[in-house]
């Protein structure tokens, strides 16, 4: 298993999803933030844009190397007639955790108990302070 860091911190990608290359990183990276900009499908050429490359053949090299994982990180790519892919779909739980965009369970888990603790510290009440402290009983 390779790993990949992320904004959150490693994530764990199976064999063939290594996205330590220069350009796959940061294609996916480009897929996430026009997705959350737009809350479309987008053109190949807006991601390159987006990713900072201008040569294309390295940009549909990355498209390439990201079009067929298993977890997937897109939902669907469309390709044209000449086999260069034009129009990639919505990415996927998969392709946020792994760019960072999307939080894992532990930092999750560290969100709630840091919301915990600042409201523990701003509550005049100590009774409510305490609890707050102790977190939830499961």
């Amino acid at each position: 298993m390779s790993v990949v860091l992320g904004r959150l911190g490693p994530v764990g990608v199976q064999p063939g999803q290594d996205l330590t290359s220069e350009v796959q990183q940061p294609v996916l990276e480009a897929i996430v933030r026009l997705y959350d900009e737009t809350g479309s499908a987008m053109r190949a050429a807006a991601v390159g844009a987006a990713a900072g490359l201008s040569d294309d053949d390295d940009l549909q090299r990355a498209l390439r190397a990201l079009e067929h994982n298993d977890p997937p990180f897109v939902t669907k790519m469309t390709g044209s007639f000449g086999g260069g892919i034009i129009l990639i779909g919505a990415p996927t739980g998969h392709a946020r955790r792994v760019v960072g965009a999307w939080p894992t369970p532990d930092a999750l888990a560290d969100r709630i108990i840091a919301a915990l603790n600042d409201a523990a510290d701003n509550e005049p009440d100590e009774e409510k302070k305490g609890k707050l402290r102790r977190g939830p009983r499961l």
